[in-house]
């Protein structure tokens, strides 16, 4: 079996809440004109502006770009007149210190078991390499992977199922003994599922009817599929990736923690050596 995990919100709390983004809405404020924000926060419009600008890159099918975070916000900064240049990489290297970074603390139990349990280890995450390798490192999380894919090293992101597809190669095992460790229905489920590989959906704050029914009993009631559903087409992505949110947000699995994913994949590696698959735990 080879897994792979996603990063912000299932290991990892970025810089870019506390840290990036106050300073880039700091250093942007003087120049906003108070006439183009229609009454708005002028540090609302900035964060406005660059999830407008993002998310027209992602339509326009520039999926990489739409998470270029140094080229997007130095957009908006050239349009503001801003007289610099915004170094978000430096930035983010900046702020990987412990009050703006943190891992959860269920991530390094979890990741010790998954390094001795599993063939290999990936990250695959829709924030660039250079915005998430300082992160890692300085938490001393890398130490669990072999590697990583990113848009910026691949040129690919998720849900597209070819950013999977390359973590399977890479682990020389076919997809279908692959497991994905996710908090996204449409990037982590469906991109996963997409690629051949099973998908664990880690849902934190998942509403408490659903936290007394076991991980894999989960997506097989129908008010969690209309509730996956329901979650998935807020995700902002479903329509321009063409993902059939009833069918394809499914998860094999659901947990609330990390601590319940040992099971999780003593369930699920049990069902790929049932199903003839090459890989073992």
């Amino acid at each position: 079996m080879f897994l792979t995990f996603d990063l912000d919100r299932v290991l990892i709390q970025n810089p870019f809440l506390l840290g990036v983004m106050p300073t880039v809405r700091r250093r942007l404020r003087p120049y906003v004109d108070p006439a183009a924000t229609g009454g708005a926060h002028p540090d609302l419009w900035i964060a406005q502006r660059i999830s407008s600008k993002s998310k027209a890159r992602m339509l326009a099918g520039d999926y990489t770009g739409a998470y270029d975070w140094d080229e997007i916000i130095n957009e908006l900064a050239k349009e503001l007149a801003f007289p610099d240049h915004l170094d978000i990489a430096g930035l983010v290297r900046s702020f990987c210190r412990p009050e703006y970074i943190a891992a959860y603390p269920d991530v390094v139990p979890a990741l010790d078991l998954a390094r001795r349990r599993a063939k290999c280890v990936w990250w695959i995450s829709n924030g660039y390499a250079r915005y998430q390798q300082p992160v890692m490192e300085a938490l001393g999380l890398d130490r669990f992977f072999d590697g990583h894919f990113a848009p910026d090293r691949n040129h690919l992101v998720k849900p597209q199922p070819e950013l999977f597809a390359a973590a399977a190669r890479a682990s020389g095992l076919p997809p279908e003994d692959g497991v994905h460790v996710g908090d996204r229905l449409t990037d982590d489920v469906a991109g996963a599922k997409r690629a051949g590989m099973r998908a664990v959906l880690l849902e934190r704050h998942l509403p408490e009817p659903f936290r007394n029914t076991p991980p894999l009993e989960l997506p097989k009631l129908d008010a969690f599929r209309e509730y996956a559903a329901f979650v998935a087409r807020g995700e902002g992505v479903a329509e321009v990736f063409g993902i059939d949110v009833e069918k394809e947000c499914v998860p094999d699995a659901v947990i609330t923690s990390l601590e319940q994913l040992p099971a999780v994949l003593d369930e699920l590696a049990g069902g790929i050596q049932r199903g003839g698959a090459a890989g073992s735990m």
